[in-house]
């Protein structure tokens, strides 16, 4: 989040604003097809919906709308949309790659994302995880690959919380 801040203060507040910036500097370009727009029009207007959801939330709460706040009330696909290739160049390209400690594909992130997002809804939602795409241990590697890139030293604490030999 600090990474983020340095780029715009109040960035999660602003996301409407990143979008309508991101869909303006694409109706420029002449080889854009409208499906295209329309496609991640609808694709950001998500995003703006999450937020909404987050801040209707906080207003019946009677929390103050802060940062700190959004960031813990967003859902786990608020996060990882951020780090899909309609981002990239106005999110990823100018702050998210700082949060992690070294260098790593906008792509790689955004799929390890999404596989884990796709097994935690599926446990959340009480669906069945037999013939998944994955392997549990392959599931655990990717939030140890996530950690790692992020804070190294948070991988040795989360190992002791859950040993690989767990997912075998």
């Amino acid at each position: 989040n600090l990474q983020i801040v340095k780029y715009d203060e109040n960035w999660i507040l602003n996301i409407s604003s990143v979008n309508d910036k991101i869909i303006n500097n694409l109706r420029k370009i002449k080889s854009i097809n409208k499906d295209s727009l329309l496609l991640r029009s609808k694709f950001f207007k998500k995003q703006v919906d999450m937020l909404t959801t987050a801040l209707c939330g906080l207003n019946e709460e009677g929390k103050p709308i802060s940062n700190d706040y959004l960031v813990s009330r967003l859902n786990f696909g608020f996060w990882t949309k951020l780090f899909n290739k309609y981002y990239e160049s106005e999110m990823w390209n100018k702050c998210l790659y700082k949060i992690f400690k070294k260098p790593i594909k906008r792509g790689f992130i955004e799929s390890r994302l999404h596989e884990l997002r796709r097994i935690r809804n599926r446990i959340a939602h009480n669906e069945c995880i037999l013939n998944l795409k994955h392997t549990l241990l392959e599931y655990y590697d990717f939030v140890i690959d996530i950690v790692s890139v992020i804070d190294f030293s948070v991988v040795d604490w989360l190992q002791k919380q859950m040993s690989r030999d767990l997912f075998k």
